[in-house]
């Protein structure tokens, strides 16, 4: 099941021009990690979502998806 993570990291990915392997040399993981975070499989820990903001130049809101103009209570679940 893909998701914002997982849609962001190819998008990110094919912007900056790298190959799956490319990411994965860079932030210290397997080319197939890479595919497997990117195919909704599974996700990437903390560090590795950071070393990918660092990557891509990105914030961590940009790689995970979070809208700045989305009130907090959208994501956790709290009525207003």
């Amino acid at each position: 099941m893909k998701n914002n993570l997982s849609e962001n990291i190819y998008k990110y990915r094919k912007k900056m021009k790298i190959s799956q392997e490319e990411l994965g040399d860079a932030i210290g993981v397997s080319t197939q990690a890479v595919s497997k975070w990117e195919r909704g499989i599974s996700a990437p820990g903390l560090d590795h979502i950071i070393a990918m903001t660092e990557v891509f130049s990105i914030s961590l809101d940009e790689l995970v998806g979070v809208l700045r103009d989305t009130p907090k209570e959208a994501y956790i679940g709290i009525d207003g």
